[in-house]
């Protein structure tokens, strides 16, 4: 009986020419090894890029957007933290890239990455000041809140570019000197339906200077 069931299995996955991410959710979730690797956080300190995360067997290797990375274990936590001694420096300031770890339990899925300033909302209020041409991830997240910015002189201050993180607003480079003004709303889902809910909006602001 055994058997039968997992040439089911295999047919299935043949037809579907081997895309593990095309397995309906019910043949996934039986398929998947319960250590399955996952990361949960990364950072550069200096050329170094340091993973931390769950399940990395012996022999892991990081990821950036696909290419590998000479990798190594972190001799107190080897199966929580890796380490691509020199991963860090080939990132670009200011850049988004998408991160993985390869091993023989696993590939994890994309881990969106931002190499540069993250403005939050923890940091509403509070001056924000950059040099000409520099460049900062906006990530507004509160509850189930979707935030929409503006930029109050786009002279000044701009958006270039969307990322794959959830949560983020975007990427905004300063192109001149000045102060202008960025401002964020946001609203819950049902803002959007009809009837809309009553729920408040949230408004965020921050002063930015380019000099």
């Amino acid at each position: 009986m055994r058997l039968r069931v997992c040439s089911v299995i295999c047919c299935l996955l043949v037809l579907l020419g081997g895309d593990f991410s095309a397995v309906p959710v019910g043949y996934a979730s039986a398929i998947q090894s319960a250590n399955q690797p996952r990361i949960l956080s990364a950072r550069v300190k200096g050329k170094k890029l340091i993973l931390t995360g769950e399940n990395f067997a012996p022999g892991s290797v990081i990821l950036v957007d696909g290419e590998p990375q000479k990798t190594k274990s972190d001799e107190e936590s080897p199966s929580t933290s890796l380490v691509a001694k020199k991963a860090g420096k080939f990132i670009p300031d200011d850049t988004a890239v998408n991160i993985q770890v390869l091993s023989n339990n696993g590939l994890t899925e994309k881990f969106p990455f931002f190499k540069g300033q993250v403005i939050t909302i923890e940091s509403a209020g509070q001056p924000i000041t950059l040099r000409t041409g520099e460049r900062f991830l906006l990530f507004l997240l509160k509850d189930a809140y979707e935030f929409t910015p503006v930029v109050l002189d786009e002279t000044i201050l701009k958006k270039v570019t969307d990322v794959e993180i959830p949560g983020s607003q975007g990427v905004f480079e300063a192109l001149r000197p000045g102060t202008t003004k960025l401002s964020a709303t946001g609203d819950l889902p049902c803002a959007k339906s009809k009837p809309a809910c009553l729920a408040p909006s949230i408004l965020v602001e921050f002063t930015v200077i380019v000099e």
